[in-house]
């Protein structure tokens, strides 16, 4: 872990760390237009592309994509306040049955409860996967 993220850490005292990967802008943006303008997102929220820059044991919330490299073990280890987000069956926000003609739409499946998403353009992979992690941010805020 590099020492100016950790500083940053200790600093920003965030709600919320998400593990983005390559992500973190889009993952941003969307994070913002779900909460408003109105919403601090870089004062409430910790975005980082690895989980190594991440010390335990957290106090926080920490959202991961469970399609990345050891996010099931981190999951399994430090239970509580951590949510995940993918397209595995075992992710807690799981994107499903997407269809993409034009345009994408998918479900999100969250405590068995299902959410349809209609996307205005055709949209992949990553712009789900940063829906889901913007959901995830959201319902922690309530």
């Amino acid at each position: 872990m590099n020492i100016f993220s950790r500083i940053k850490s200790i600093w920003q005292k965030p709600k919320v760390v998400v593990v983005a990967g390559d992500d973190i802008e889009m993952i941003k943006r969307i994070v913002s237009q779900i909460l408003g303008t109105s919403f601090k997102v870089e004062k409430e929220i910790l975005f980082v592309d690895d989980v190594k820059k991440i010390s335990f044991p957290l106090k926080n919330y920490l959202i991961l994509d469970y399609n990345s490299d050891g996010a099931r073990k981190i999951k399994d280890e430090n239970p509580s306040k951590i949510l995940t987000f993918g397209f595995q069956e075992d992710a807690d926000f799981r994107a499903s049955d997407i269809i993409q003609n034009g345009r994408t739409n998918f479900k999100i499946n969250y405590q068995g409860n299902i959410v349809p998403v209609w996307l205005k353009n055709g949209f992949g992979q990553k712009e789900i996967s940063s829906v889901l992690a913007a959901v995830a941010v959201g319902t922690v805020f309530g």
